[in-house]
């Protein structure tokens, strides 16, 4: 879970604002404990872009 705000850097007014934005993605691990800390740069950089597209879509749609 994320808190959004998106702000206008002259009047400082908030132009969107979503203090419970939820992105959800489907990710495999490995069965082993041992694997997760290998994986955590792959996993952040895979979930990074469909985070981003989940987010402008998201602030589109509040305009």
């Amino acid at each position: 879970m994320a808190r959004l705000r998106l702000t206008d850097r002259k009047t400082e007014k908030p132009l969107f604002e979503n203090p419970s934005f939820l992105f959800r993605q489907p990710y495999p691990v490995a069965a082993t404990s041992a694997n997760y800390v290998d994986i955590e740069n792959a996993a952040i950089e895979a979930m990074a872009r469909p985070f981003a597209r989940s987010l402008v879509t998201t602030i589109l749609e509040g305009f």
